[in-house]
């Protein structure tokens, strides 16, 4: 009987890791909780998809049959925390992977000293063999690892509870002294500034903004920007410039915010421009420590650019109440997206006419509810649409800040996990006062919360026309 070679045998055990790897990602982007930790486990969805196409090529190559599938303890690990969801799936996965990703760490340096010609193949082989050397490989598993110990969530991550528990309950206060011992202990980890993913980053270290020249980073998606961007202008009264590194599709849009005095595409190199100190977008908040007084006190802040009103895809609605909808985001947490053929029992209502503001795949199903397509993807063209509609009836997506953002009429349904920054119940939000939420009644329960919307509209339909 043939033997297997170290080598041969190294090599299954990275393609059963990555295969392990791959499906802990779609469960973290399934049960997990904090958006960062979601992020992350689209990283291993996408990384580790790549690189054990890669190995089982080389396999091939070898000889060696693949396996196809991870092995019994991963499989163990993955069934464990398919039955945990919230904080308490954040805290046990990213304790599960700092663990995981150390060992792994500590296997390829042994590895690299038992034969050296393992260097050509590890879980990912994308990021070591012909790019990089082994230690390169080792440099990046120790970046994930980094990104994750330093994080509320690892160990202890009751903190990450408890912050979150405070801004729902819009305690900023106690949400901002959370955050500093939290930046404490990441600043004390010696994580190196701008190392590692973007989304995984903490660029502002507790450095003073008074009298300085601030670059504001916009590392996460666009209604992150949009909620957070309303801190420039606060920012600006204590910072000799405020300067913006943000998303290209965003800039026509923030042209109008006060507090900005310059504007800068995002890219994926380093900006083209001097500064004195960094901050990303979404650690304004802390960096001001601003009250949920002020945070309410801001709304509108943004404003439709004069160029984009004609181009508005709704000229003028001839109906007495006009609803624009958005039922699906993107892919990274499907939690959010409700099925369009639930939207249909809306249609029925009298006084009422559909539009449809969605974008991507799902914009195909308009036609089914039935709702107008008037969706555009040029978002100062959707600022307009938006100011012109009645009623803007979304998922928790960009949308949904755009149109609170502007201080427009919006209803944002929520699955009963939502993110941190809406409350667990009631329909109030301290970031966007004309905002209104609907909460499925369980988890997975559209339909429930689809009845209290239909309710609520009925109501709201005969009153619109006075």
């Amino acid at each position: 009987m043939q033997q297997t070679s170290p080598s041969q045998a190294f090599l299954k055990k990275a393609i059963q890791g990555n295969f392990a790897e791959v499906e802990m990602g779609k469960l973290a982007q399934r049960n997990g909780q904090d958006d960062s930790l979601k992020k992350f486990g689209q990283t291993l969805i996408e990384d580790h998809s790549a690189a054990n196409q890669k190995a089982i090529d080389v396999a091939k190559s070898m000889g060696v049959t693949p396996p196809e599938e991870p092995n019994a303890k991963q499989k163990a690990d993955y069934d464990k925390r398919a039955k945990m969801s919230g904080a308490q799936f954040d805290r046990d996965f990213a304790t599960h992977m700092v663990a995981y990703h150390e060992k792994d760490i500590a296997g390829i340096q042994e590895r690299g000293k038992a034969d050296r010609s393992s260097r050509r193949v590890c879980q990912r082989p994308d990021r070591c063999a012909a790019k990089a050397s082994p230690d390169r490989k080792v440099t990046e598993v120790e970046q994930d690892v980094q990104s994750l110990k330093p994080s509320a969530w690892y160990k202890g991550g009751h903190a990450a509870v408890d912050w979150a528990e405070a801004v729902r309950g819009a305690d900023l206060e106690r949400a901002w002294e959370i955050s500093d011992r939290s930046l404490q202990e990441y600043c004390r980890s010696g994580v190196a500034k701008h190392a590692g993913e973007r989304h995984f980053q903490r660029i502002w270290r507790g450095e003073p903004l008074e009298d300085r020249r601030v670059l504001v980073r916009c590392y996460h998606g666009l209604g992150d920007t949009i909620q957070f961007v309303r801190f420039a202008e606060p920012l600006r009264r204590i910072a000799r410039k405020v300067l913006l590194w943000v998303q290209p599709e965003l800039i026509e849009l923030l042209r109008g915010v006060d507090g900005i005095d310059g504007l800068l595409p995002l890219h994926d190199g380093t900006p083209d421009v001097d500064y004195d100190v960094d901050i990303e977008v979404m650690e304004l908040a802390h960096a001001l420590r601003v009250t949920s007084a002020f945070v309410s006190g801001r709304v509108p802040y943004l404003r439709v650019p004069r160029s984009s009103n004609d181009q508005s895809a709704l000229q003028a609605p001839d109906s007495p109440v006009s609803v624009g909808l958005v039922w699906e985001a993107g892919n990274w947490d499907r939690r959010r997206c409700l099925p369009p053929s639930a939207l249909a029992r809306l249609h029925t209502i009298p006084g009422i006419r559909l539009y449809s503001l969605q974008q991507g795949p799902g914009r195909e199903a308009a036609n089914a509810i039935p709702a107008e397509d008037i969706a555009t993807s040029e978002l100062p063209s959707l600022a307009a649409t938006i100011m012109r509609l009645d009623v803007i009836l979304t998922i928790d997506t960009m949308v949904a800040h755009l149109a609170g953002a502007l201080g427009a009429r919006v209803w944002t349904m929520l699955h009963a996990d939502c993110d941190w920054r809406w409350p667990k119940t009631g329909s109030r939000s301290i970031w966007y006062p004309t905002m209104k939420l609907f909460h499925q009644p369980s988890s997975g329960d559209w339909d429930g919360l689809l009845e209290e919307v239909a309710t609520e509209l009925t109501r709201f339909a005969p009153a619109a026309r006075y």
